[in-house]
């Protein structure tokens, strides 16, 4: 009865935090209304399957593993400056529920359920420019990934990933089944990040390990139908293990995320 209890409080946890994100982004419609031709507001729903894998640096061997649903709102703001230069600003926040699959600190086997809260959150700016038969746009980005902000599970702990990179893309429109749409291929080049461990629940110290090495890759098609678009997307990253210090490192990582966002124009 417990465990059935812990996931209802979850499950209400969660659309409570869904619908606190939607009401958040609902100011953007207040600027749509004064923009002119040059400027698209959108305002969309997301959903997205995590899957996310840690490996040793010492035998290459996987550590851990953690995957699970996510959903959660999206926004981004478009300005067309007339003379082929433009301005794109995009954020998303998602929250999930993931299930782990690896070890205990003394080395048992250890699996859950669906048992650790996660929020994701990114926001990027991206000047580009406008070519004849595609777009280059190229920026500035910040990811953040926050696990167990609340938790089921006796043995999870607070774990934060921040990541800074440089988002290098292009967008080629074109026509696909009769609709017009817009497939996109981005490099993510890492330039920074800082993995946040906080073993304060079990009286432990809260330490933070830079990670100086990685790489991310987006790619996906935006459908334009009418007054919204429809945005089936993969997003990739590899992230090489941390720098060493006297608690430990972070292993070498990678996340995938298999994902669908439907967005409203305005």
């Amino acid at each position: 009865p417990s465990v059935i209890l812990g996931r209802n409080y979850m499950l209400h946890s969660l659309s409570k935090k869904i619908i606190t994100l939607f009401l958040c982004a609902l100011p953007l419609q207040a600027f749509a209304e004064h923009a002119t031709n040059n400027d698209i507001f959108r305002l969309g729903l997301e959903a997205a399957y995590y899957h996310y894998d840690e490996t040793s640096f010492y035998t290459g061997s996987k550590l851990m593993r953690t995957q699970g649903p996510f959903l959660g709102v999206n926004a981004d703001y478009y300005h067309d400056y007339g003379n082929h230069y433009f301005m794109h600003l995009d954020a998303r926040a998602l929250v999930g529920i993931t299930k782990y699959e690896g070890s205990l600190w003394n080395g048992t086997p250890y699996k859950t359920g669906y048992s650790t809260q996660n929020q994701l959150f990114e926001a990027r700016v991206t000047p580009g420019f406008k070519f004849n038969s595609f777009d280059f746009y190229a920026g500035l980005g910040y990811r953040l990934k926050a696990d167990a902000l609340s938790y089921a599970d006796r043995h999870v702990y607070p774990r934060q990933s921040h990541y800074f990179y440089i988002p290098i893309g292009l967008k080629m429109p074109t026509v696909l089944w009769g609709v017009d749409a817009v497939p996109y291929l981005e490099y993510d080049l890492f330039l920074a990040g800082t993995q946040v461990t906080d073993f304060t629940r079990f009286g432990g110290p809260k330490f933070y390990n830079k990670q100086r090495n990685g790489l991310g890759v987006k790619t996906g098609v935006a459908f334009k139908l009418n007054q919204f678009d429809l945005v089936p997307y993969i997003n990739y990253w590899h992230i090489d293990h941390s720098d060493m210090d006297a608690i430990g490192y972070e292993p070498r990582n990678t996340t995938w995320e298999i994902g669908l966002k439907v967005s409203f124009l305005f």
